[in-house]
């Protein structure tokens, strides 16, 4: 079957996004749930105006050629306007893995807008989806991958919150089209925002049943031999030919009870991955 790479598509196209979102008006900052598959914001492209609509969740924006942000990389969709509290954005990223690539059939795309006095972040997966028909021949696969955002830690201690990169964290990422469940494992490895040395926070692990009618997947389940999931959510889809990609938006809350002093992790961010 013949898919079109995101960056050659043309015309007016509509993406039914998975989002994970992030309060940040608030200490720690509050994280939202994972939507489910395809069931996130709704981004649109109008070719004829160059415009993209975003709505969903209580979002309604609409970004144009005169809202690109001056302060983005060359040829980067980043688009920044005045919003009724602070500045709403726009960002459409390519993502990749180091020493893989860059991901040609998915994008991440995150909004900042304030929504019911709640200033937010959507980190969201869009692309080609694969069709369900357009399975691998292999029974399994595994993929190479990657995790994007940020944690923040909350000492139980004296309540103080620090943010940490997840960029360093190690994922474990498959896919079994016989028990139709994709096993997702993050070691959560922390990069202090301010510098100083890592932190290994310990190890989470997801499953999720994949929806044979849309293809997409969807987890709630967790285990750790270390930490407890109280709140975490993975909602994921796969792109290009024969789920040559897949991109997964990742919700949690975590306490590590048993640590010295107990913490708390909320996390939002994207895991993407290549076979």
């Amino acid at each position: 079957m013949s898919y079109t790479k995101y960056a050659d598509l043309s015309g007016d196209r509509t993406f039914a996004s998975s989002c994970t979102s992030i309060i940040n008006n608030q200490t720690p900052p509050g994280v939202n749930p994972a939507s489910l598959p395809a069931l996130g914001l709704n981004l649109a492209y109008a070719a004829a105006t160059q415009s993209w609509t975003v709505g969903g969740d209580g979002v309604n924006l609409v970004f144009g050629p005169g809202d690109v942000d001056p302060a983005a990389p060359a040829g980067a969709q980043f688009y920044a306007k005045a919003g009724a509290s602070g500045t709403d954005r726009l960002r459409i990223q390519v993502p990749g893995i180091v020493g893989v690539g860059p991901l040609e059939y998915a994008r991440v795309a995150s909004v900042l807008t304030n929504v019911i006095g709640q200033t937010r972040t959507y980190t969201c997966i869009i692309g080609v989806p694969t069709l369900v028909t357009d399975v691998p021949a292999a029974t399994s696969v595994t993929y190479r991958a990657a995790y994007g955002g940020s944690v923040y830690r909350t000492s139980a201690a004296g309540g103080a919150t620090a943010n940490y990169s997840l960029g360093k964290t190690v994922v474990t990422l498959g896919a079994d089209r016989i028990t139709g469940k994709v096993t997702m494992s993050l070691h959560l490895i922390g990069t202090p925002s301010g510098g100083g040395a890592d932190i290994d926070f310990g190890t989470v692990t997801g499953t999720a049943d994949i929806d044979p009618a849309t293809g997409g997947y969807y987890g709630q389940d967790w285990t750790s031999p270390t930490l407890t999931v109280r709140f975490g959510q993975f909602s994921g889809r796969f792109y290009g030919p024969q789920g040559l990609e897949t991109e997964v938006a990742v919700s949690l809350i975590i306490e590590a009870s048993a640590s010295a002093p107990p913490f708390t992790l909320h996390a939002s961010g994207t895991v993407v991955g290549i076979r």
